[in-house]
């Protein structure tokens, strides 16, 4: 579970059943006014629980046993029935995942508590972070009508709303949900409904742009070589080793996905090291990227719709 994406009803304790908010509470007056807040950001929330993992005390949990269990000291039966049902409609609404795992592990949230994890860093723009693509915001509920900042680039626009709702900086691209960027704590069903504002967005783009047509800078035939040419690599090596994943002379896009995971954990502020990362490690991360891309010539997939798969990889959208 995203720790993020918790209730606030039940508690957040260690292994040892320590409230950790409570045992680290001093580390929050460092960041006034947010450490102060009556809940604090689920950034500070996740300092506080790295630093109880750190040293040993992990892992964390959502003690969502005792919190129902408190609830039936004070209600009847069907009243926390009905809570229950709440509960596990809020799951829904902002953390579809969890309800995931409590169904696939067989898992009763007033039986059996569940873990607390960060999520991993990714291009995150529908809870607490604000990582994304640049968009065209609202132009109602007091959105800025000027530009804030200095330095855009000319060939950028400017100001907060400057054409269609969600579409990019690449005009006929639009996106919502985690791919806006700077616009944290919408959930799921926050996302949901932005993504119907986009839709409609997009619509009203088609209808105003009825001569809009845009046009490949690649041709037909270079497209056609570039996606079939990881169906070829496989046809015609793939006879050469027994391991379909384990191949000399070319590279699944399973495996590349494993490598990208591994240098990105490794390097670049994932779990593996707690989310912390340096200068050098970056450096070092930007490196094996280049030489991971160098592979993209030996893409290999065994069937024609895994090549979308393959051409995918590390081809990121040029806002980023």
């Amino acid at each position: 579970l995203a720790h993020g994406s918790c209730c606030s009803s039940p508690r957040a304790t260690n292994a040892y059943g320590e409230v950790y908010m409570d045992r680290n509470k001093e580390m929050l007056d460092d960041y006034p006014p947010y450490g102060q807040a009556a809940v604090p950001a689920s950034c500070l929330r996740n300092h506080l629980m790295l630093k109880e993992m750190k040293e040993g005390r992990g892992p964390i949990w959502m003690d969502t046993v005792t919190a129902l269990a408190n609830l039936r000291e004070t209600l009847s039966p069907r009243e926390v029935k009905h809570l229950e049902a709440e509960a596990w409609e809020d799951f829904l609404d902002m953390c579809i995942g969890q309800c995931g795992i409590w169904a696939g592990e067989n898992i009763e949230p007033e039986k059996k508590n569940s873990e607390l994890m960060p999520t991993e860093p990714y291009l995150l723009g529908s809870h607490s972070g604000c990582c994304g693509i640049w968009v065209s915001g609202p132009d109602d509920v007091g959105a800025p009508t000027d530009e804030a900042m200095d330095g855009v680039p000319e060939h950028l626009p400017k100001g907060w709303n400057w054409g269609y709702r969600g579409m990019t900086t690449v005009q006929g691209l639009f996106t919502a949900a985690d791919g806006v960027g700077a616009s944290g704590h919408k959930f799921s069903s926050g996302s949901h409904a932005e993504g119907r504002m986009c839709a409609k967005s997009m619509v009203k783009f088609v209808m105003d742009n009825k001569d809009h047509k845009p046009e490949l800078d690649t041709s037909v035939d270079e497209l056609i070589e570039e996606i079939y040419r990881p169906v070829r690599n496989f046809l015609e090596h793939k006879d050469y080793s027994t391991a379909i994943d384990s191949h000399p002379n070319y590279i699944t896009p399973k495996m590349l996905q494993f490598r990208l995971q591994k240098l990105m954990d490794e390097y670049v502020a994932g779990v593996a090291t707690y989310y912390t990362t340096n200068a050098n490690m970056l450096e070092f991360a930007e490196h094996k990227l280049a030489e991971l891309k160098g592979r993209r010539s030996e893409d290999a997939c065994e069937r024609p719709p895994r090549a979308a798969a393959c051409l995918g990889e590390l081809s990121p959208h040029p806002d980023c």
